[in-house]
């Protein structure tokens, strides 16, 4: 082993320090193969302790190289790593703040809409830690504002999540009073598509003008009577 392990390490090239520090690795967790796992993690950590920085890295570089020509090993070092919280908390948190570079949200956006069930959660989770933080809120709203023709095009593929959305919309803006004055400022710059498309709908346009009516006139019940008697308004009260 500790001739295969060396061996590796001159085929990539390596510096001497970053050779030495590799097999001093090397021969360490080999010595220490027939010991109990607490025993291997001493050793390892007495044999990179006694590195410097330098040769740290450059062994760290060296161990790299190899796992990226063998995947099958990452994936079981993963299984090992997830079970240690600190350890993936640590690697996620490095992660994270690098997904702030386009290439590296490209990557991990690839993955995870490869994988549906994950997606998913990580939206319902990241939206609930979201709302508990001001600069997550605003950075998902520039987000939303960025990409709002492709965020609205998904949404209405499904007619669940577009009643769902215009229901919880409606219902947060009798609650959020600087909501609704924006709400009513973007209908306004929109007037025109939304007379559009209730002219395409006219059943729709008559219900809304008969509630609009009905609204209007609820507190004046001799207009309300002209109304129904001239079949503006029909005479089924249990609408309001």
């Amino acid at each position: 082993m500790q001739r295969a392990f060396a061996g590796r390490m001159n085929s990539l090239s390596v510096s001497r320090p970053r050779f030495v520090g590799g097999l001093s690795l090397g021969l360490a967790i080999a010595g220490a193969a027939s010991c109990t796992t607490s025993s291997k993690k001493e050793v390892a950590k007495t044999a990179l302790d006694a590195m410097s920085r330098d040769e740290r890295r450059d062994t760290f570089e060296a161990t790299a190289r190899v796992l990226d020509e063998h995947p099958e090993l990452v994936d079981e070092f993963y299984s090992v790593a997830r079970k240690h919280r600190p350890l993936l908390d640590r690697f996620l948190a490095n992660a994270s703040k690098d997904l702030s570079e386009r290439s590296m949200a490209e990557l991990a956006a690839a993955h995870l809409v490869e994988n549906p069930a994950a997606l998913e959660q990580t939206m319902i989770t990241s939206l609930d830690f979201v709302a508990k933080n001001g600069p997550a809120r605003a950075a998902l709203n520039r987000a939303i504002a960025a990409r709002a023709e492709v965020a609205t095009d998904i949404l209405t593929d499904s007619p669940e999540a577009l009643d769902s959305v215009l229901e919880a919309s409606l219902i947060t803006l009798e609650r959020k009073p600087e909501a609704r004055k924006a709400t009513l400022s973007a209908v306004r710059k929109n007037r025109k598509r939304l007379l559009a498309f209730l002219k395409r709908e006219p059943e729709l346009t008559k219900d809304i003008g008969k509630e609009v009516l009905r609204e209007a006139v609820k507190d004046n019940p001799v207009l309300e009577k002209a109304l129904r008697g001239a079949k503006i308004l029909g005479d089924d009260r249990t609408q309001r």
